[in-house]
């Protein structure tokens, strides 16, 4: 009797891992993946975020009090004693020359917008004497980087005049006989500025509908626009980076997260890669089909 019972539990329970096997064989299998690009936004507000941000530095990273100009020395002592965040080591690399810009416009015609689809690249190759031309070694390049992507002139102050040495008390004259002035003050846009990183996701969807895989392929940091009379704007995207080439230098900094009350030390390539920021979506694209499957 024993065995009879013995060999009929076999029996339902050899029928019950076929069946089991027989589920997952037939489980549907979809061939489709459709690609969508998905812009999001990593705010300053959100504690998940918060390291991306904070702590501040009281000036911008490579700024020379001493040359009252950026500077290459200034730049490296810089980074190993100031405040580490997302902002200070995205202008390290961007100043280093080893990481491209791309305009959020046309250069040329400013209403023309690109969303982080590397439409408009910033080199000197475009905008300065030669293509191997650095922030620090070509001045045009330089001066059209400063002038709305990484700082502003006050257009608002008055022009100053400068003092003759010559003549004390009377304007500086220039050989043309015109008044020289001294240059209006430039700001350098530091990371207290920043208040919110634009990213473009790339997402990949099945045929159900399910969201498969994120990846990020453009970031940008975002500021408050203010004009000349200091009346908020709006908000204004600075620049994108291309996230692939900004990745395997944010592997090389760590920050600490703390998820489910363990803390853990990651990469600021982690953090992004296994997508542990808090963003909010503010559009998306139509889906197409992935052709890279």
């Amino acid at each position: 009797m024993k065995t009879k019972f013995l060999n009929l539990l076999l029996l339902i329970s050899g029928l019950f891992l076929a069946s089991s096997f027989s589920k997952n064989e037939t489980s549907i299998t979809y061939k489709k993946l459709y690609a969508q690009n998905v812009w999001s936004d990593i705010d300053s507000t959100h504690n998940d975020n918060s390291f991306l941000f904070k702590p501040s530095n009281k000036k911008t990273i490579g700024w020379s009090v001493i040359k009252w100009e950026m500077d290459l020395d200034q730049l490296e002592k810089d980074i190993k004693d100031q405040n580490q965040n997302l902002y200070t080591l995205f202008l390290y690399h961007v100043l280093k020359n080893e990481v491209a810009l791309y305009a959020p416009f046309d250069p040329n015609w400013v209403d023309h917008k690109d969303k982080g689809l590397f439409k408009y690249p910033i080199n000197a190759e475009l905008y300065g004497k030669s293509k191997d031309g650095t922030f620090f070694t070509d001045n045009n390049y330089k001066n059209f980087v400063k002038e709305g992507f990484l700082g502003s002139t006050n257009w608002g102050a008055p022009l100053v005049a400068m003092q003759s040495i010559a003549k004390p008390g009377n304007d500086s004259i220039n050989a043309k006989g015109d008044v020289v002035y001294y240059p209006r003050e430039y700001n350098y846009y530091s990371d207290r500025d920043i208040i919110k990183y634009r990213i473009r996701e790339e997402w990949m969807t099945n045929e159900a509908g399910e969201v498969v895989k994120k990846q990020i392929k453009a970031i940008a940091p975002v500021m408050n626009n203010y004009d000349m009379n200091g009346k908020l704007m709006g908000e204004r995207i600075l620049f994108w980076i291309n996230y692939e080439d900004i990745a395997p230098f944010l592997d090389n900094y760590y920050t600490k997260t703390e998820k489910n009350e363990k803390k853990k030390v990651i990469s600021y390539k982690d953090y992004f890669d296994d997508n542990l920021y808090h963003s909010t979506i503010v559009e998306k694209d139509s889906l197409h089909l992935n052709s890279n499957k």
